[in-house]
């Protein structure tokens, strides 16, 4: 029996759940921002964490069928397959140890230290951090990108390229998104001259 179309079914399967969970993950962060009391950012990080698991194992899903894949039908030095790997271990995996996850710890000890009432300050400060939902973005990016060399499998020099601009629209809109969160919430100015 030929397991490859039921394999390929999964895989692709694992990234639409990936996709979920990042999406609803983001969703979480935005919305955990606007929040005015300590009970609803600890209620939203909560959603948030069950959404990371869809995602992590979306991930974990998609790896797995798509190793099986490459070994049984591909190649690993087919170049879209080394440069999606190659993501996958420089952007992805860095993005999530390194920015992600230590936020998202930090945001669940601050919401369990900070009890019930009005939103706390550390909480606050912590929620506001752009660098949390730039990895997301980032990620979302990459994912996207990783997406693209699956279906159009393009070779070495056009796969890098698009990496490099999926990864970049991630970050734009990151900054972007950044920036007009920041000018929303700075006082404005009367424009009168004292």
């Amino acid at each position: 029996m030929d397991l490859y179309p039921i394999v390929k079914f999964i895989h692709v399967l694992s990234d639409i759940t990936l996709f979920v969970g990042a999406g609803a993950q983001l969703l979480g962060y935005l919305a955990v921002r606007r929040v005015t009391r300590n009970e609803q950012a600890h209620m939203m990080l909560g959603l948030i964490k069950l959404a990371d698991r869809i995602g992590v194992t979306g991930a974990f899903l998609t790896i797995a069928s798509g190793v099986y894949m490459t070994m049984t039908v591909w190649s690993f030095e087919t170049s879209w397959i080394a440069v999606a790997l190659g993501s996958i271990a420089l952007a992805i995996g860095p993005l999530i140890v390194l920015v992600v996850e230590p936020r998202n710890k930090a945001l669940a000890k601050a919401a369990k230290e900070a009890g019930d009432g009005p939103i706390s300050e550390p909480l606050k400060s912590k929620l506001g951090d752009p660098m949390l939902a730039g990895g997301i973005f980032m990620n979302l990016g990459v994912i996207t990108g990783i997406v693209f060399l699956m279906t159009t499998k393009p070779p070495l020099v056009e796969a890098i390229i698009a990496m490099v601009v999926a990864a970049g629209l991630g970050a734009a809109v990151a900054v972007g998104m950044w920036y007009f969160t920041q000018g929303r919430s700075a006082p404005r100015k009367t424009g009168m001259v004292k």
